[in-house]
């Protein structure tokens, strides 16, 4: 094992949704532990100002735009990654999408759409790369989740919970079977962090202010993560620190589950 076992040097890793928010602090944090990094997005300009991060870190990175729930786009995305750095250590499914709707009103296009970015994206992202971890025989896949896939919210969240819950089932059993190849699989489940697409949902509301509140008031800590806040468990998971570490999700909430 090494001396350092947070150290990331000489891996490789994949972070889907890596444009802005989550994706992009994990992103930074793993080029901070010595890794090269794919961003992959939807968001070109939020993943070339993210490459432009890495890079300043003195780290290698490559900008691929993919729709992770397009299995071309997946399939483009891993070529891509293997021809730039030869193999894949570590895949980060960060892309995530959410629609604030009524149970009754929810249209099935819609809520297939989350189903598909976040729970379909997520499976395919993870069996393209887990075909090349298998081959090497390791590698860790860190999904990301939610509380709300775990307990519910009260407000429009059927797709999103519907899809997280799914992607923490998916996490299990992957981790069930890719053991034996030596590949570990764990889920990272955070509360409301700050970021501009809790920004942007928060905003839909009629009341921002009163939500903000309401959502705080369920968090022990007393206010909302912060993006970077992320870094130290996705880095754990990740890096040799987590090596007997498979099938778990990890709650980064605040205390939020402990009520």
């Amino acid at each position: 094992m090494k001396k350092n076992i947070f150290d990331l040097s000489r891996q490789v890793a994949i972070i889907t949704g890596g444009g802005s928010g989550l994706g992009r602090s994990i992103a930074m944090g793993f080029s901070r532990h010595g890794a090269d990094v794919i961003c992959a997005d939807i968001n070109t300009k939020g993943m070339e100002e993210t490459v432009a991060c890495v890079k300043k870190e003195g780290r290698e990175a490559l900008a691929v735009r993919c729709d992770v729930s397009s299995q071309k786009d997946v399939d483009n995305l891993v070529a891509r990654s293997v021809e730039k750095f030869g193999n894949i250590d570590i895949l980060v499914n960060s892309a995530g999408i959410t629609k604030h709707v009524p149970p009754g009103d929810f249209l099935m296009k819609d809520w297939m759409h989350v189903i598909d970015i976040n729970l379909k994206g997520t499976f395919m992202c993870c069996q393209a790369v887990g075909r090349l971890m298998e081959k090497r025989r390791k590698g860790s896949i860190i999904n990301l989740t939610s509380i709300l896939g775990i307990v519910g919210s009260g407000r429009g969240n059927s797709a999103f919970a519907a899809s997280k819950g799914g992607v923490n089932g998916l996490t299990r059993e992957l981790a069930i079977e890719w053991a034996p190849c030596g590949i570990r699989v764990n889920a990272i489940a955070p509360c409301q962090f700050r970021t501009p697409a809790l920004d942007k949902a928060i905003h839909e509301f009629p009341d921002p202010e009163s939500l903000m509140k309401r959502i705080i008031s369920n968090i022990p800590l007393g206010r909302i993560g912060e993006s970077d806040e992320i870094i130290g468990t996705a880095v754990y998971l990740a890096s040799e620190a987590s090596s007997m570490v498979t099938g778990h999700i990890v709650h980064l909430d605040g205390g939020y589950l402990a009520r």
